[in-house]
């Protein structure tokens, strides 16, 4: 599910809730990290920086100012969220700029819900072309896009019908009835509870995007069991430098045959319901005193109990957070 940041999401500290004004920033500041770091970053609605600018709201500490007076308690100031947003706009992609974006020809075209009525008066317009574009981008990548989006009143999807005619570039024969659904997305957590995680592995990922994919799975594992999703922190957790390599020397990486086990293992850990006994890590198998280096205390749980049976190690800190170790088998009792 390919994510893209409307104009209205970027500013939405400036009218959202102000208890809600920090989980925003939260998101913002991980969207771009993902920009800088995922080989998997979301894209930006096309001429955002423009279409800010010519409605006059474009990022500045004014726009935000008068919703956390109002807040009076949020973490962050104005020229903060101001910091972020304009480096979101200066390093995010567009579809366009990606080489996604088409001339297309529609009879009886329609969106449900239609855009609401807005502050901005170009908005409604602006809104509908990017989710035809988005419904365009599916029929002819094959891919799933959702938008993530905030302005009030919300819907959590929206629906473009009609007949399309032609598009241009495309491979498709016209001509087309269209009835693409788009998931709209309030929070980038709530995205990430919908993704499949798998999105984000490959051969050759790396240490982010493998975090990224065990995040988006523990969020999943959250939503379904009904729970509030802010019971995962991005922060929680993380990978020591050897991980990877680890899984690779004990068939655990991706494609390998333990590979799914070790991320199901992994997820249910972060989402706070592991699938095994997290067991303190001893010396040796007699000593009963657990390893402990600069204050962090060492984990294992199984990963498996039959074949290779392999054990998943890491350390906590004192803070609580979770630094993945490494994986090794039973007789191994290395911990990196």
């Amino acid at each position: 599910m390919q994510p893209v940041i409307t104009c209205d999401f970027l500013l939405a500290p400036a009218y959202c809730d102000p208890t809600l004004i920090d989980d925003f920033v939260t998101d913002l500041m991980q969207i771009h990290a993902d920009i800088t770091n995922s080989d998997h970053p979301p894209f930006l609605e096309d001429e955002a920086y423009i279409k800010l600018q010519q409605a006059n709201r474009f990022p500045t500490d004014k726009v935000f100012a008068t919703n956390i007076q109002e807040d009076g308690v949020t973490t962050y100031s104005a020229n903060d969220i101001t910091t972020i947003i304009n480096q979101i706009l200066s390093t995010a992609k567009s579809m366009e700029e990606k080489d996604y974006f088409w001339v297309s020809d529609w009879n009886d075209l329609t969106l449900l819900p239609a855009p609401l009525a807005h502050d901005v008066p170009n908005r409604p317009s602006e809104l509908s072309e990017l989710f035809v574009s988005l419904a365009l981008y599916s029929l002819t990548q094959g891919k799933n896009p959702c938008a993530l989006h905030h302005y009030p009143p919300f819907s959590p999807l929206t629906e473009v019908n009609g007949t399309l005619l032609n598009a241009h570039p495309s491979q498709l024969t016209f001509p087309i009835q269209v009835k693409q659904h788009i998931p709209v997305h309030a929070s980038y957590k709530s995205y990430f509870s919908h993704i499949d995680g798998s999105h984000f592995f490959s051969a050759e990922m790396s240490n982010y995007d493998l975090k990224l994919g065990v995040y988006s799975y523990a969020l999943r594992i959250v939503r379904e069991a009904g729970e509030d999703l802010q019971t995962v922190e991005w922060s929680s957790f993380s990978f020591g430098e050897d991980f990877i390599e680890s899984m690779n020397n004990n068939q655990a990486n991706f494609d390998q045959k333990y590979f799914n086990t070790l991320i199901e293992c992994l997820s249910h850990i972060v989402a706070g319901r592991p699938k095994n006994q997290l067991s303190p890590f001893h010396t040796s198998a007699t000593s009963g005193v657990q390893i402990k280096r600069g204050g962090n205390l060492a984990y294992r749980s199984h990963i498996t109990k039959a074949g290779a049976a392999l054990r998943l190690m890491h350390w906590k800190t004192p803070n609580g957070k979770i630094i993945f170790a490494n994986v090794g088998v039973k007789g191994e009792l290395i911990i990196l």
